[in-house]
């Protein structure tokens, strides 16, 4: 029956982790409404490298562990060159925050993400970190830009997700932790 038990509380975890995951998409898919075409291309440009980067070390892909500096510094030239050039190419202050905003904020979701399962305390404490700064940055600074209802509605989604995922997974580490099924290092 043990054996059961943990099996639940562990898929618990993991739907805690895919709803945070849910959360980013909506993050990022939002941003088409806050932006022209032309700029959202170049912020998934910005951001996709390092998410693809993190998603392939969460997965441990095999040609990854060889040359995982190469890829980082490779992720990390290419979203700062599509940064830049962003910025070069907004001409309106307010949507130049805006775009330095969501692009630092969703940087925050994705490593609160990537580290929201971990058993080792520090990276726990970062994960939380990070999620309490994308939902200040989010919540707090997008709602000050006059941006439309429907992206504040998307920023509101992803907020809950988040929450709602460290919920489920502090929860289920808390009972499984007083149960010896689980201990933090």
């Amino acid at each position: 029956m043990l054996k059961v038990k943990a099996k639940i509380k562990i898929i618990l975890r993991i739907f805690g982790f895919l709803l945070i995951f849910s959360g980013i998409i909506i993050s990022i898919a939002s941003e088409v409404v806050t932006f022209s075409i032309f700029i959202y291309f170049l912020y998934l440009a910005t951001i996709i490298p390092f998410f693809i980067y993190i998603i392939l070390t969460k997965i441990e892909a095999e040609f990854l562990k060889k040359k995982e500096e190469l890829y980082l510094a490779t992720s990390v030239i290419v979203s700062t060159f599509f940064f830049i050039l962003s910025i070069y190419n907004i001409n309106q202050l307010d949507i130049t925050f805006l775009f330095f905003l969501s692009t630092i904020s969703n940087y925050l979701y994705i490593i609160c993400w990537n580290y929201s399962l971990s058993i080792y305390r520090k990276e726990k404490l970062i994960s939380i970190i990070n999620g309490i700064c994308f939902c200040i940055l989010t919540g707090i600074f997008k709602n000050k830009i006059n941006i439309s209802k429907l992206a504040m509605l998307f920023y509101f989604i992803s907020i809950i997700f988040l929450a709602l995922g460290f919920l489920i997974i502090i929860i289920i580490e808390i009972i499984m932790k007083k149960t010896h099924l689980l201990k933090w290092i």
